[in-house]
């Protein structure tokens, strides 16, 4: 004769389903971990590249200003040499050296020295010089080499260096000027402080490896700040 089978039933004791109960809970309080963790790390992410474009932001600004206060630097030194050239040039005599570069308009501090060489690169006179001191030989400096070397009339800013007669770091901008006959008459150089391009900027907290410079053309650290001032 056929068997039927009856159906089965399963029931739970107290204990199992406390079990089921427990594992159920425990799924659901890793889940809403996971879902906690991944929203804290949305936040953070957005966050940090919320600030790291502030930052962005900021630098580019201060970049900005950096340039403008250099370039305002650079200007204004150049027409005070270019006044000097026009002044040795209007003069029956040429100019009177002695005074010219220690005159209360053209030194302050941020100048080192303001000199004035001839054609041989031989110091006329200083700002840092008496009258009869012994002349110094510039003639194999850069600043000079270029003037003499080549006809372009042009602000020459050089590399770092320990001027001769101060003694100290400085960079020097310099112009030719000309004698009667329109020929090279010799350099006039102004010694600055390489610090003073960035000296306002020093205090700014840019990060570890963070900070601003001034760079010429040939790739040069001019004047830094942070990472960059132990470069120079």
């Amino acid at each position: 004769m056929p068997i039927k089978a009856s159906p089965s039933i399963h029931s739970f004791s107290k204990p199992q389903r406390r079990s089921v109960n427990r594992k159920s809970t425990i799924g659901f309080a890793v889940a809403l971990l996971c879902c906690i963790w991944s929203a804290m790390w949305l936040v953070l992410t957005t966050e940090k590249v919320a600030l790291q474009r502030d930052n962005e932001s900021d630098a580019t600004n201060l970049a900005i200003v950096f340039e403008q206060n250099v370039s305002r630097t650079l200007g204004d030194i150049d027409r005070l040499l270019l006044f000097l050239r026009e002044m040795h040039e209007r003069a029956p005599g040429g100019a009177d050296w002695f005074t010219s570069v220690r005159g209360r308009f053209t030194v302050d501090k941020e100048t080192l020295q303001i000199a004035v060489t001839d054609p041989v690169g031989r110091m006329i006179t200083s700002s840092m010089v008496k009258p009869g001191d012994k002349p110094v030989d510039l003639s194999d400096r850069e600043h000079f080499r270029v003037h003499k070397l080549t006809s372009n009339d042009h602000l020459f800013v050089s590399k770092p260096l320990i001027g001769r007669v101060t003694g100290k770091w400085s960079i020097q901008l310099s112009r030719r000027y000309y004698d009667k006959q329109g020929q090279f008459g010799g350099v006039i150089v102004v010694s600055l402080d390489p610090d003073s391009f960035a000296r306002a900027y020093g205090g700014i907290q840019l990060g570890a490896d963070s900070g601003l410079a001034l760079i010429g053309d040939d790739d040069i650290i001019r004047a830094g700040t942070g990472s960059f001032k132990a470069l120079l």
